[in-house]
């Protein structure tokens, strides 16, 4: 997501690592769905569990150099932090653009919304 200030740093640093046209989904895209399409709904993922697992990322291409290992993924803490995403992001809208990804569910015209 375009809000999400992470991802806007990580691409700063990785200018390299996606094409000229690439580009994260911004309010102005979902805009542009919606006048498309008569129902679009967005579901906002990941804004808590971020900083964790980009520290598990960091940590773990470091202890493979070093020492060939490698840090587990700590279950528990991600089952936390994404109810904490749901209660943080279902109570205040304004934290969904910072998400760092959605799930876009569009539906034309005759379809339930």
């Amino acid at each position: 997501m375009a809000g999400n200030a992470g991802l806007r740093l990580f691409r700063k640093l990785t200018p390299n690592w996606r094409t000229n046209d690439e580009h994260p989904l911004a309010e102005k895209d979902i805009e542009t769905f919606s006048s498309v399409f008569p129902c679009v709904r967005v579901q906002t993922y990941c804004l808590s569990a971020l900083p964790y697992l980009g520290a598990l990322r960091l940590t773990n291409r470091l202890l493979h150099r070093l020492l060939r290992r490698r840090l587990p993924v700590l279950n528990p803490l991600v089952w936390l932090f994404d109810h904490v995403d749901r209660v943080l992001l279902g109570s205040i809208p304004p934290l969904r653009m910072q998400a760092w990804m959605c799930v876009l569910e569009l539906r034309k015209a005759g379809q339930p919304c």
